[in-house]
């Protein structure tokens, strides 16, 4: 009997180390592929994907202008309007699947308010994230209101508007960062080309900033409807 036990032991951990091995190998297959699935053409700047891209970017007429990531695949526009305390926000990505873009005390995903664009749904959903993981969907009403968005084979924007104070406990209150003695306030972006929310791979922006109250006015550029 001792003996048959024990084959019945080894047989649970041959199979447990099995289960392991499959997990493992499944995780390193999504890993790999979610890292490698964007299309490089989207993101060459010697691409015509990604002087379509520029060229729609350059169209937009918002005061304040910011380019992320390490080839500015992603561009943000934004104003404030204090009358109504409301930040209006541009976001366009130089991919085809969602783009997510977000306010970081950390710099970083922990701890992060973000709004993210899926361009299969036409979609845009209020999140936050507590740690580097899947970010959570906030489950009170959104407080971001999408005008409008454009979805191409080049690249995807969205159109969106928030109350400066949402008075909810997941979002941050963007506060008057126009004076140089305050702390600019640090955003983050993360992109994608699959049809849901997914693992960004090297598709980030992390530690950037920018200062929401900045009133400079841009460059004139020819106004555009997005």
């Amino acid at each position: 009997r001792g003996k048959e036990e024990q084959g019945v032991c080894t047989i649970r951990m041959m199979s447990s180390c099995v289960q392991r091995l499959l997990l493992f190998f499944a995780l390193a297959f999504v890993t790999r592929h979610s890292r490698t699935f964007t299309d490089a053409s989207l993101t060459d700047p010697s691409s015509t994907a990604y002087e379509a891209y520029l060229d729609f970017v350059s169209t937009i007429n918002y005061a304040n202008q910011k380019f992320m990531g390490n080839d500015d695949q992603v561009s943000v526009f934004w104003e404030v309007d204090l009358d109504s305390e409301t930040l209006k926000l541009v976001v366009a990505a130089a991919c085809q699947g969602w783009v997510g873009f977000g306010i970081s005390e950390t710099g970083a995903m922990r701890g992060a308010d973000m709004v993210i664009f899926e361009a299969s749904k036409r979609e845009l959903n209020d999140y936050y994230s507590l740690d580097y993981v899947m970010p959570l969907l906030d489950h009170c009403p959104s407080d971001w209101s999408m005008v409008q968005s454009v979805v191409t084979d080049s690249f995807i924007a969205f159109e969106a508007s928030r109350p400066l104070d949402t008075n909810d406990t997941q979002d941050i209150r963007i506060q008057n960062d126009s004076d140089i003695y305050i702390s600019p306030t640090i955003v983050i972006a993360a992109w994608g080309d699959y049809p849901s929310l997914s693992f960004h791979g090297s598709g980030r922006a992390v530690r950037s900033t920018l200062r929401f109250y900045q009133q400079e006015p841009a460059e004139p550029t020819r106004s555009y409807n997005i």
